[in-house]
């Protein structure tokens, strides 16, 4: 998720959000809510809990797409 994602998700009086729910994580990435959670309880996705919901840390999603697009081979070359 990129800052220019949350630039239109402005919390009350202009502060940004610093986490963000399954549902909004899941948009973000383009991914279903299942994908995020299936991410969060292998451990491939750091998230907590804030009474009965579940967040992730903005920065989270940025490193953990950085982490997915390191991992992915270059488009167009053959994985082994």
């Amino acid at each position: 998720m990129s800052r220019e994602f949350l630039e239109g998700h402005l919390g009350a009086g202009g502060f940004s959000r610093l986490a963000v729910g399954v549902k909004e994580a899941a948009f973000a990435l383009g991914v279903s809510q299942k994908q995020v959670r299936d991410w969060i309880a292998r451990g491939e996705l750091r998230a907590f809990k804030a009474g009965k919901r579940t967040l992730i840390r903005v920065e989270e999603l940025e490193g953990f797409v950085r982490r997915l697009e390191e991992e992915a081979p270059a488009h167009g070359r053959k994985v082994k």
